[in-house]
């Protein structure tokens, strides 16, 4: 039925995806219109933003995969999802204070607070860039999967569905944010984004929650990866204070 839909761990994996990318693909194209109307209408804080991101995913990229393989899924798209909101939160608060203040920003020690403030923001910027491809991975790559389960018809209608998504809040989030940023200003934009992000945060946590609850299967992660260790190193104690027991167990298996 159509409440039993809207209501599954499927309809709500899908309504957090797009909460996701569409707070992440406005603050990817605001950032970088903020960094240039700052430095007076050029690139260069933009393409600086630009490298420091490439290169943190990059050098990050593999150590970001191993942390997600190595913890339960639930804290991993929790914290994934606090630190990069919080993070894109604080960016919008320090690029209004920047808007608001910046002629007085420019006198205070020969400009170089206005530098520290423009170095915060690329650094926050990437810290929830990080955030993202790590709720990506493990979002994307893992809990459709195990959501999915066997079926694999439904994990390709769940695959077509998220790159859907992805597609719509790639054109459609960008166009919104600008349109709000030419009728209004760059700092009714800061507002609007961290304002978003703020709410979707809260919503996506509570989706993700309600997913992980409707999904029992998502928990067996790390708790097999734990009792198989557990095993192991009884056998491993047993066999090193009894060593005349494991030839006795061999040979009665025999």
């Amino acid at each position: 039925s159509v409440v039993a839909y809207f209501t599954s761990a499927k309809f709500l994996l899908y309504l957090g995806h797009a909460l996701s990318t569409w707070g992440d693909r406005m603050w990817h194209f605001a950032v970088s219109v903020f960094l240039v109307e700052l430095y007076g209408n050029s690139l260069l804080l933009t393409a600086v933003y630009g490298l420091v991101v490439a290169g943190g995913v990059n050098l990050l990229g593999a150590i970001i995969g191993d942390w997600v393989d190595k913890n339960s899924r639930l804290k991993v798209a929790q914290t994934s999802l606090v630190v990069q909101n919080s993070s894109v939160i604080l960016c919008g608060i320090i690029l209004m204070v920047i808007f608001l203040f910046k002629t007085q920003l420019l006198t205070l020690y020969h400009g170089w607070l206005l530098t520290i403030c423009y170095i915060l923001v690329i650094t926050i910027a990437n810290i929830a860039n990080l955030a993202s491809t790590a709720t990506a991975i493990t979002i994307q790559r893992d809990w459709i999967v195990v959501v999915a389960g066997e079926d694999r018809s439904k994990l390709a209608d769940m695959n077509a569905t998220v790159r859907r998504i992805d597609q719509l809040t790639n054109i459609l989030a960008p166009m919104a944010v600008g349109q709000i940023m030419t009728f209004g200003s760059p700092m009714i934009g800061c507002g609007f984004i961290s304002g978003w992000n703020l709410m979707s945060m809260c919503v996506e946590y509570l989706l993700l929650w309600k997913v992980y609850q409707k999904t029992p299967t998502l928990a067996l992660k790390s708790v097999k990866a734990e009792e198989s260790e557990l095993k192991q190193l009884n056998v491993i104690k047993e066999c090193e204070g009894r060593p005349g027991e494991g030839v006795q167990l061999v040979a009665e298996k025999d």
